[in-house]
C-alpha cells in the first residue's frame, strides 16, 4: 500500500492504527530498499513476509469492483493488509495470551495447505502461515513488473508467460518470462523487468555469498539454471571456441586492480588497443576466432562420471592425469599435467580442469601449483568446486590460486553449497580487468533464454539467512567435520577398523573395511570348497572338480562382495556413503579405467566414505553410527558363519 491507500484505508480503520500499520509496511521497504542499493546479504536473515514483499479502487469506492480482479491484484492487497496486523511487526514481541498465532491445529493445516500449494515459497512457522490463505499465495510486485501481469496487456509473440495451470504459476511466483535474451543470458529481458531484477540482485548477493563464504577478490559471478557437469560443460565449449589470444591469457591482469587508483599491474598484451580488441573477442566476437579449434582437456582424474562427461558432452578428448598416492591420501600429480600439456601443445588444449571437492581419499587438487603452471604454459584453467564453497580451506585455496597463478573459472553447485533444489549453478571468476572473459563468454554463449527458478531459489534462501545466518552455517559445518571424525574414528576402532588419514579433504572422511573384506574372503574360499566337494561326490569328472576347488565356477552360489555393505545401509535408511574395492574395471564416457571409483587403480584397502556436508547435523551422525555399527556387525556374523568360522 502507498500513502494514498493508506489514507484511504485511515477512513475504514482508526488513523492512529493505520499509522502504525504503515509504519510497519515501511521499515520492511526500507529493508528492500537497502538491499537494492547495497546489493549485499543483509545482516539478520529476513522473515518470509518481508522476502515476498520484495518478490509483490476498492478503498475509495467501498463497492465491488465492475469487472472482476485477478489473482495478482487481489493478493497485493491481501498481503499489505496483512503486514499492517501486529503479529506481522518487524522485531514485534508478543507477551500477551493471544499472539495472532493461531493453534496448532488450524495453523498447521494452512501451513500444510499453502506448502502444497507454493513449494517456492514454504511456511516455516505457525505465525508466518497467519499471513497465508491457503487458497492464494501472496502476489510479488517484482511479478507484477513483466509485462504478461501487466493491466490490459495483449500479446500476440509465441511466448508471452502464458501459464495454463494457476497452481504452476503459484509454483514460479508467476515469474513466467524468464530472463536473459537469446544473445546473452545476464542480459535484460524487455518483457520481464521484474524477473531480471531478481536475477542480477541474485547474482550480487551470491558474490557476497562466496565472499563471505573465503572466495575472495571475485568477479560478479554468473548464475546458470543448470547443475554443476552442464555449467562445466558450458564453460569447456566456451573455452575451446574463444580466439587463441584469449586462451593463451594475453588479454587479462594477473591481479585485481585496486580500488580508487589506476591499475599499474602488469599485463602481457602489447597495446591497450590490442588487449581491448581481444577482449571484445573473448566474449563472443567473431574476429580472431581460431581456424583450428583444440580438442582436448588435461583432466586430473576424480572417479565421478558427471566430470569425465561434462568434456565428451562437449565434444572434447579428456587426457587423464593419475593421481599419486601419499600414505593414504591420493594428490595431484602436477607434473604429469605439465607433461601432458606439452607433450600436446598448449594451442591443442582447451582446458586443464582441476577438483576441490571430492570423496575420501582422494585430496583436493593443488590448484595453487596448477594456476601457476597453466600461467606459464598459457592454457586456461578451470575448477571444478562443486561443494567446495562450504569448505573454509578450499576456498582460501582457490583464492590463492586466483592470486598466485591462472584462474579462468570457477563452478560451484547451487544445491549442494546453498541447500536449494537441483538445477544451479554459479559460475565464478577473479576480479581485475579481462579476467572474468570466460564468465562472459558462457553468458554471451547461451543459447535462448533460461528459467530463473535456480536465481530465486537461491535469492530466498539467501535472503532467509542474512549474512550471518550463512555464516553460522559454514561454521556449523566446519564443526561437524570434526565431531564426524570423532565419531567415526570411534566406530572404527570398535570394529578394529581405522578412519584414512586424507589432510587434504576437509568434507569427505574414509573408513576401512579390512574386516569385512577378510570376512568375505573366507566366506567365498569356503562356498567353493564346499561346491568342490559336492561335484566330486556327485561323480563329476576330476577336470570339474579341480576347476571347482580352484573357484572356476563350480560353486552354485555367487561370491559375496564387500560392497554390499552399501546396499545395507542403504537399506536401513543412510545415504550418502560409499562403500569402495579394487578389482573391478568400468568403461566411462570410452574410457576403460581400472578399479573405478576408487580414484586410482590398486589402493591398497577396501574402504567406505561419509561426508560432512552443509546442512548434515550432529544427529544425523549419530544415528549413522549405530547404524554403521549395528550393519558391519551383523554381516560380518554373516560371513563368517558361512565360512564355519567361531563366532563370539
Amino acid at each position: 500500500m502507498d500513502a494514498d491507500n493508506l489514507q484511504l484505508a485511515a477512513s475504514l480503520v482508526s488513523a492512529s492504527y493505520i499509522s502504525q500499520g504503515g509504519a510497519a509496511l515501511a521499515a520492511r521497504r526500507r529493508l528492500v530498499k537497502g538491499l537494492l542499493s547495497n546489493r549485499r546479504l543483509p545482516q539478520e536473515g529476513w522473515d518470509e513476509a518481508t522476502i515476498e514483499m520484495l518478490l509483490q479502487g476498492l478503498l475509495s469506492n467501498r463497492r465491488l469492483p465492475q469487472e472482476g480482479w485477478d489473482e495478482a491484484t487481489i493478493e497485493v492487497l491481501l498481503q499489505d493488509a496483512a503486514l499492517m496486523d501486529s503479529n506481522t511487526f518487524p522485531s514485534q514481541l508478543g507477551l500477551g495470551e493471544r499472539k495472532g498465532i493461531g493453534s496448532a491445529a488450524t495453523s498447521g493445516a494452512t501451513c500444510c495447505s499453502q506448502a502444497a500449494l507454493s513449494p517456492c515459497m514454504p511456511v516455516s512457522t505457525l505465525q508466518d502461515a497467519a499471513l497465508m490463505d491457503s487458497n492464494t499465495f501472496p502476489g510479488q510486485d517484482a511479478a507484477l513488473m513483466d509485462s504478461n501481469t501487466f493491466p490490459g496487456q495483449v500479446g500476440l509473440g509465441e511466448r508471452e508467460g502464458r501459464v495454463a495451470c494457476p497452481l504452476v504459476a503459484r509454483m514460479h511466483c508467476r515469474l513466467s518470462h524468464g530472463i536473459g535474451r537469446s544473445g546473452d543470458i545476464a542480459a535484460e529481458q524487455p518483457k520481464a523487468a521484474g524477473s531480471s531484477m531478481l536475477a542480477k540482485l541474485a547474482a550480487h548477493l551470491a558474490g557476497d555469498a562466496l565472499r563471505i563464504a573465503g572466495l575472495a577478490d571475485m568477479a560478479l559471478p554468473l548464475l546458470l539454471p543448470s547443475a554443476t557437469g552442464m555449467a562445466l560443460t558450458l564453460v569447456l565449449l566456451a573455452a575451446a571456441g574463444a580466439p587463441a589470444a584469449a586462451r593463451a591469457g594475453l588479454i587479462v591482469d594477473k591481479q585485481p586492480a585496486v580500488k580508487g587508483e589506476g591499475s599499474k599491474e602488469p599485463r602481457a598484451a602489447a597495446t591497450a588497443a590490442s588487449e581491448a580488441s581481444q577482449l571484445a573477442a573473448a566474449a563472443g566476437g567473431c574476429s580472431g576466432a581460431p581456424t583450428v579449434l583444440p580438442r582436448y582437456v588435461v583432466w586430473s582424474r576424480i572417479d565421478q562420471k558427471t566430470c569425465l562427461k561434462a568434456i565428451t558432452a562437449a565434444n572434447l578428448v579428456p587426457i587423464v592425469v593419475e593421481l599419486l598416492q601419499q600414505g593414504d591420501h591420493l594428490v595431484t600429480d602436477v607434473a604429469g599435467m605439465q607433461q601432458a600439456v606439452e607433450r600436446l601443445g598448449p594451442a591443442n588444449v582447451a582446458a586443464v580442469v582441476t577438483t576441490t571437492s571430492c570423496f575420501a581419499p582422494r585430496a583436493s587438487d593443488d590448484v595453487v601449483a596448477v594456476a601457476k603452471l597453466c600461467s606459464k604454459l598459457g592454457v586456461p584453467h578451470i575448477i571444478n568446486n562443486a561443494y567446495g564453497v562450504q569448505a573454509a580451506s578450499l576456498t582460501a585455496a582457490v583464492t590463492a590460486a586466483c592470486r598466485r597463478g591462472r584462474v579462468d573459472a570457477i563452478v560451484q553447485s547451487t544445491d549442494k553449497n546453498f541447500m536449494v533444489p537441483v538445477g544451479g549453478s554459479v559460475v565464478a571468476a577473479p576480479a581485475g580487468k579481462g579476467r572474468d572473459w570466460l564468465v562472459q563468454a558462457v553468458a554471451k554463449g547461451y543459447p535462448g533464454r533460461a528459467s530463473m527458478t535456480a536465481h530465486l531459489d537461491l535469492l530466498v534462501t539467501l535472503l532467509h539467512w542474512g549474512a550471518v545466518g550463512w555464516a553460522r552455517v559454514l561454521q556449523q559445518r566446519e564443526d561437524l567435520y570434526g565431531y564426524l571424525s570423532e565419531q567415526l574414528a570411534q566406530a572404527a576402532a570398535q570394529l578394529g577398523e581405522r578412519v584414512l588419514s586424507t589432510p587434504g579433504n576437509p568434507i569427505s572422511l574414509g573408513m576401512t573395511l579390512d574386516g569385512l573384506a577378510a570376512a568375505a574372503a573366507a566366506a567365498n574360499a569356503a562356498a567353493d570348497e564346499a561346491a568342490a566337494a559336492a561335484a566330486a561326490g556327485a561323480g563329476s569328472s576330476s577336470e570339474a572338480a579341480a576347476g571347482a576347488a580352484a573357484g572356476g565356477g563350480g560353486s552354485s552360489k555367487k561370491h559375496v562382495d564387500v560392497t554390499f555393505f552399501g546396499a545395507m545401509l542403504w537399506a536401513r535408511n543412510v545415504s550418502g556413503t560409499r562403500v569402495l574395492t579394487c578389482g573391478k574395471q568400468q568403461d566411462v564416457a570410452g574410457i576403460t579405467f581400472a578399479d573405478y571409483g576408487c580414484h586410482i587403480s590398486g589402493y591398497p584397502h577396501p574402504y567406505m566414505t561419509a561426508a560432512a556436508a552443509l546442512g548434515t547435523t550432529k544427529a544425523d551422525v549419530d544415528v549413522f553410527v549405530v547404524r554403521l555399527l549395528r550393519a558391519y556387525k551383523e554381516l560380518q556374523e554373516k560371513w563368517r558363519r558361512a565360512a564355519g568360522q567361531q563366532t563370539t
